[in-house]
C-alpha cells in the first residue's frame, strides 16, 4: 500500500486563541454548514463551540441545554434529551450550526439527523513534563466500567463504539490547569 493510499490523519494541535479563527476560515473555504464539536465532559467543547459559532455568525447548540428533565433508568445520554427540540433546531438552522456535546453522533443518530459535518474533537490533557502530554480522559476510557456513574459509563461506551477522534478533521488539545 503506497503512501498516497493511506487515509489522511487528523490534525492535532494545541488549543490556542487563534485556533477558532483558523478553523472558521477552513470551514468557509470548504463550504461546510455543520460543525460537530466532540469530547469528554469538561474538555472545553462548549466554550470552543460557542466561540467558533460567534466567529462564523452561526447558531450554537449545546446538547446539555436540551435536557428533557425526565428521570429515566437508562445508560444512554440521548434518552435524557429532548430530541424533538434538537431536530427542530437543526432544521431551522440549515445555513450553519455548530453543535457540541458528549455522545454527539449517537444523539444525532437517535434524532434522525444524518448530515455531513466538519468534526472537531477537544481533548483535555495535562503536561507532566515539557515534552509530554497526558490524555486523562483517554485513560479513563480504557478502564473497566466498575461502579462508575451512569453518565461516565455512557461516555466511555460511546468513545469505545464510535471513536469520535479517529476521523476528526481537528483534534484540539486543551492543557488543563
Amino acid at each position: 500500500m503506497g503512501r498516497s493510499s493511506l487515509p489522511e490523519r487528523p490534525r492535532v494541535q494545541l488549543l490556542a486563541p487563534e485556533t477558532g479563527a483558523q478553523i472558521a476560515d477552513e470551514v468557509r473555504r470548504d463550504g461546510v454548514t455543520r460543525i460537530h464539536v466532540e469530547g469528554f465532559s469538561g474538555a472545553g467543547k462548549s466554550s470552543f463551540a460557542g466561540k467558533l459559532a460567534f466567529l462564523l455568525g452561526w447558531r450554537h447548540i449545546d446538547l446539555d441545554g436540551l435536557s428533557s428533565g425526565v428521570e429515566l433508568e437508562s445508560d444512554y445520554y440521548a434518552d435524557f434529551l429532548d430530541l424533538g427540540n434538537l431536530a427542530r433546531l437543526l432544521d431551522e438552522n440549515r445555513a450553519g450550526v455548530v453543535i457540541d456535546g458528549i455522545c454527539l453522533r449517537e444523539v444525532l443518530e437517535r434524532a434522525g439527523e444524518n448530515v455531513a459535518a466538519h468534526v472537531v474533537y477537544v481533548a483535555r490533557v495535562s503536561a507532566p513534563s515539557n515534552d509530554m502530554l497526558m490524555w486523562h480522559d483517554g485513560l479513563d476510557a480504557e478502564q473497566p466500567y466498575g461502579d462508575l456513574p451512569w453518565l461516565s459509563r455512557a461516555v466511555i461506551r460511546y468513545h469505545r463504539n464510535f471513536r469520535p477522534y479517529a476521523d476528526a478533521q481537528h483534534i484540539l488539545l486543551r492543557i488543563a490547569d
